[in-house]
């Protein structure tokens, strides 16, 4: 039972209490003829009684209709997920030079959010080394974008992965991560934050690729030549 429950219960024990115990001993036969009989101390106790029953029920009903509301914007208000899309590979002469990763914002929420800001950053480290730092913005991005319900996902900046950088991790050498964070606002002028971290992998090595002749047309539409893993418990949404 939550505590707004339990305090209206209380209030309303109070209120029969005095309607069907009190009420009928103050209408009794007083014995006392001098002082405060116990009808008027029964009235006086009573009358506290009411009032700290009216401020308990006062106090349900603002905890209730705040609960109502709470429970009103978390389904009402605006959602934003992060996706990532396939790599854009940029081969000239079936020469790789050099992959794009992008992010998509899509609104999945009842309401439409605004996008202000956001970035991503790109940290290369030895394999096999701790966890860096990506979530300080280097070169911030304002976006400045609406995603109203249903509207078409947008686009969200841009990270490139060079040949010599793509050869490096197929090799074992290096780890790339990728760190995504994107602040948005709902109607009621909440802010919200999207943190990822993802980690790049590849299983193609460009030099052997293209040394076996093979075109690398072939595997623009393939997400499995290029792509991106979400690293599990980092990160948040809000």
């Amino acid at each position: 039972m939550r505590s707004s429950e339990g305090t209206a219960l209380v209030a309303l024990a109070i209120v029969a209490l005095w309607v069907f115990v009190g009420l009928p001993i103050l209408y009794l036969p007083s014995h006392e003829h001098e002082g405060i009989k116990p009808g008027e101390w029964l009235v006086g106790l009573a009358t506290v009684a009411l009032v700290l029953a009216t401020a308990a029920l006062w106090w349900a009903t603002r905890d209730l209709v705040k609960g109502s509301e709470a429970a009103s914007k978390r389904q009402l208000r605006a959602y934003v997920v992060l996706n990532s899309l396939p790599f854009e590979i940029n081969a000239p002469n079936n020469h790789l030079l050099f992959v794009t990763g992008r992010l998509e914002l899509q609104s999945v929420g009842q309401t439409p959010a605004t996008v202000t800001d956001g970035f991503i950053n790109k940290r290369i480290v030895p394999r096999g080394s701790e966890m860096p730092d990506g979530y300080t913005a280097e070169s911030p991005n304002p976006v400045h974008v609406t995603l109203g319900t249903g509207s078409p996902a947008q686009k969200f900046g841009a990270m490139s992965v060079t040949r010599e950088q793509i050869i490096d991790c197929v090799e074992g050498r290096t780890q790339i991560y990728l760190f995504a964070h994107v602040r948005y606002y709902d109607v009621y002028g909440d802010t919200h934050e999207i943190i990822r971290a993802l980690e790049f992998v590849s299983n193609i090595h460009p030099e052997a690729f293209e040394r076996l002749g093979n075109n690398w047309a072939m595997v623009r539409d393939q997400p499995n030549a290029f792509g991106c893993w979400t690293i599990p418990n980092y990160g948040r949404s809000t």
